[in-house]
């Protein structure tokens, strides 16, 4: 038996946990050094927050959530709000996917290049909770707040 890459998108679509784990293989495979190290509940996070990025983009097909998620580990939890990138994701004449399509195609390299220095994991900053505190992240946390994106400082 042999599954096709529709049957596999319309089963990913289907199921959550299946769409989190082959991205986060695909996240290993990738961008080890992004990830390296993480409780894999912050790995968890961090795919979530991507993937709820991604919906609110108006994103849905499995390949576009992935590769939004993907671009964020390889660029910045935030790439998408660079003004470059923002205003692509923005445009209304486009469908979500054909927007993705042409940040991923027509961005400039140096906004790439740029975003680029942003990837090492802090950047993600998971806030603090009950439930997760300040003391288990690998890393210094913000509290407070959320920072403006860091292009408009």
């Amino acid at each position: 038996m042999q599954i096709t890459r529709t049957q596999m998108q319309q089963a990913l679509a289907c199921d959550p946990a299946a769409l989190r784990g082959a991205i986060q293989n695909q996240v290993r495979e990738e961008h080890a050094y992004v990830v390296q190290g993480l409780p894999q509940h912050l790995f968890d996070d961090m795919v979530d927050t991507g993937l709820q990025h991604a919906r609110a983009h108006g994103l849905q097909r499995p390949a576009d959530l992935a590769c939004f998620v993907l671009l964020m580990f390889e660029f910045g939890p935030e790439f998408w709000r660079h003004p470059q990138v923002a205003a692509v994701l923005a445009d209304p004449q486009r469908t979500p996917g054909e927007r993705l399509h042409a940040v991923v195609h027509d961005t400039p390299e140096a906004v790439w290049a740029y975003l680029g220095r942003g990837t090492w994991p802090a950047w993600w900053t998971p806030r603090p909770s009950a439930t997760r505190p300040a003391a288990s992240f690998p890393w210094p946390v913000a509290t407070g707040l959320a920072p403006a994106c860091r292009w408009c400082r």
